[in-house]
């Protein structure tokens, strides 16, 4: 199988990184959009002008079983390897315990009725036969202990009340852009470089702004920044720009804010704008090489895990010498 230099190197031509460039031949024909089937079912569709891009509404189960047009999720898995994205896209990532409550406060914050519909509480020991009973008559619903849904509704309360754009004359909190803007809608778009079909699904957008709910540990910026390099959200800020200015191509300014809110008290929430330069623009390279990488593993059917067949591990200075050798 080749490894991912090989398709580096496929998607790039000898002797050069891969970056983003022409993908097709000159008179190739032009790909198009690809919907996925249930958007066809009579729903409304809202096409930009030049119908290269469309939004709709749909479920978030209807959003996520769409295994074609590409994710922004997918682009961070693949990130660390072709064979990481796709067992991500086959749903062999199991969702651990904090992502399990950060999505539990998503829907309480954006989507109450779901969450109302799909969470039940359980009290007591999940053993014997009552609790056989009750997760037997709640399949497919999340189930919270008391102490779980204590802190995934204050901290959505928290988040809700949090102060998160200014202007002029007023203060606009979290719920105030909930009530004025446009709550998980689909955005789907054909990326020219390379043909695919791409899609994102964003917490909120509101004019030219969108946000993005995150919890974490610690919502200081600090810290919360080395969140930010971990788990790739440049990646996604940028994916998500792309799509919106698809959609609309007069979008111009366009912050991209992370609303970072921490699971245990005192439930702190800071709003953090990602720089367009240091931040949004980084994210915005990785794309274009998650994406032509993606084309070439799907045109070779190919999705190799880590390329190198060996590494030289070294201590990082800052951890070579015992912390109390340092106050001798």
């Amino acid at each position: 199988m080749s490894s991912t230099s090989d398709l580096t190197s496929a998607a790039a031509g000898p002797g050069r990184a891969m970056a983003a460039g022409p993908a097709r031949p000159v008179g190739a024909p032009v790909p198009a959009l690809v919907l996925p089937a249930y958007a066809l079912d009579g729903r409304s569709l809202h096409w930009n002008a030049a119908r290269t891009a469309v939004m709709f509404d749909s479920t978030m189960a209807e959003y996520h079983s769409d295994a074609n047009a590409v994710s922004s999720s997918a682009l961070k898995s693949l990130v660390r390897s072709p064979a990481h994205m796709r067992a991500y896209l086959a749903g062999h990532c199991e969702e651990t315990a904090s992502q399990r409550l950060g999505s539990a406060v998503h829907a309480a914050v954006f989507e109450p009725q779901r969450f109302a519909r799909d969470y039940v509480v359980w009290n007591g020991d999940r053993r014997g036969r009552k609790w056989l009973d009750f997760s037997r008559m709640n399949a497919g619903r999340e189930i919270l202990s008391i102490k779980e849904l204590a802190r995934v509704e204050q901290c959505a309360q928290a988040v809700l009340v949090a102060p998160a754009v200014h202007d002029d004359q007023q203060t606009y909190t979290v719920a105030d852009l909930i009530q004025y803007g446009q709550v998980e809608r689909n955005v789907y778009w054909l990326d020219e470089t390379t043909g695919l079909t791409c899609r994102m699904r964003a917490d909120l957008m509101i004019q030219h702004v969108t946000l993005d709910l995150k919890t974490t540990d610690d919502a200081r910026a600090g810290e919360f920044v080395r969140q930010c390099v971990r788990l790739h959200y440049d990646i996604q800020s940028a994916f998500y720009l792309r799509g919106r200015r698809a959609f609309d191509p007069r979008l111009k300014s366009a912050p991209f804010l992370f609303v970072a809110a921490e699971l245990a008290d005192p439930y702190g929430v800071q709003v953090h704008q990602a720089d367009e330069e240091a931040f949004v623009a980084v994210g915005d390279d990785k794309v274009s090489v998650a994406l032509q990488t993606l084309r070439v593993c799907r045109q070779m059917n190919q999705y190799p895990s880590y390329s190198a067949p060996r590494t030289t591990l070294k201590i990082p200075v800052w951890a070579r010498y015992p912390e109390s050798s340092l106050n001798i």
